[in-house]
């Protein structure tokens, strides 16, 4: 079992303060608590944190949401990011003798990232999923390793900027016509790596190789940054191949 509890401090930086509309930004300053355990056994391991982070004035660049301006930076006020993070992994080989080698985990992190304060507050910060979780399988025989990795996500946000609480802005979730702002559908991607470890002789060379993206899923992501703002696709299917020699 394992508890802690921290505060962290962040000033100001000097470009931050060159592109803020009155030089006066507040340096963040952000409570940390953590409560978890972890359990390992010849065939188990596991863990699961729970955490939960306050920040009481966070720095965010408020740029115009069709992207073609250079932004300012701003206090966002209070943001709360809190949730929890678990894994667990099983070795087969131990228990079953024809299965020497083979090994199943999982990993799941729950995040509710929200604003604390001002027009947004209550609503989902942006780009933070509420649930990622992935999938893994290894198996070791001789020199040869096999790796199958299944990664998904849920959906994120991409609302614009909140603006004042004179005049606020709404808090955007349909995709507006630059396809800057709105929701960012969620997905899941398929990964095979295939690793042999050579001899003494070869000076344990290292080759691997592997496939990310196997179905090719199409996802994307969104930005309103100086790039012109817009969405961004993710990797397609990708063949590559690796070697490692130690010296």
């Amino acid at each position: 079992m394992f508890a802690n509890a921290g505060k962290s401090f962040g000033p100001q930086q000097y470009a931050q303060l060159a592109q803020s509309s009155n030089n006066q930004l507040y340096p963040e300053s952000a409570k940390t608590y953590e409560l978890g355990t972890h359990y390992k056994s010849d065939t188990w391991n596991g863990e699961l944190t729970l955490f939960n982070i306050d920040f009481d004035k966070e720095l965010f660049l408020d740029r115009p949401g069709d992207g073609t301006g250079n932004g300012i930076w701003t206090d966002l006020g209070a943001t709360r990011h809190r949730g929890l993070e678990s894994a667990l992994r099983y070795d087969f080989g131990k228990n079953y003798p024809a299965l020497k080698g083979f090994s199943l985990g999982a990993t799941y992190t729950f995040t509710q990232a929200t604003s604390q304060a001002g027009p947004f507050a209550g609503r989902d910060l942006p780009l933070y999923a509420r649930h990622t979780a992935g999938l893994s399988a290894r198996y070791a025989v001789d020199r040869w390793t096999f790796n199958a990795e299944l990664n998904a996500q849920s959906k994120q946000r991409s609302p614009g900027t909140p603006g004042t609480s004179g005049k606020p802005n709404p808090y955007v979730t349909q995709e507006d016509a630059n396809g800057n702002l709105g929701d960012i559908p969620g997905f899941a991607i398929l990964g095979l790596r295939t690793s042999y470890q050579a001899s003494k002789e070869l000076n344990n060379l290292r080759l691997t190789v592997g496939v990310k993206n196997v179905f090719d899923r199409r996802y994307f992501t969104r930005s309103t940054d100086n790039n012109g703002g817009g969405k961004y696709v993710g990797m397609p299917r990708t063949v590559y191949l690796q070697a490692s020699l130690p010296f």
